[in-house]
């Protein structure tokens, strides 16, 4: 993080910043996905009567 900044300036820091919340955003995603498939089996194995 912020030990790199003296040598590498900020950009060093927003770039590291904007990759770990980007894995962030993607794991959120990817869990809502999984969240909604299990869902949408749980309802299509209710029986209709």
């Amino acid at each position: 993080g912020g030990t790199t900044e003296h040598t590498h300036g900020i950009t060093s820091t927003l770039l590291s910043t904007l990759a770990i919340r980007s894995g962030e955003i993607r794991d959120s995603l990817l869990l809502r996905r999984t969240e909604q498939d299990v869902m949408a089996a749980e309802l299509a194995a209710v029986p209709l009567g």
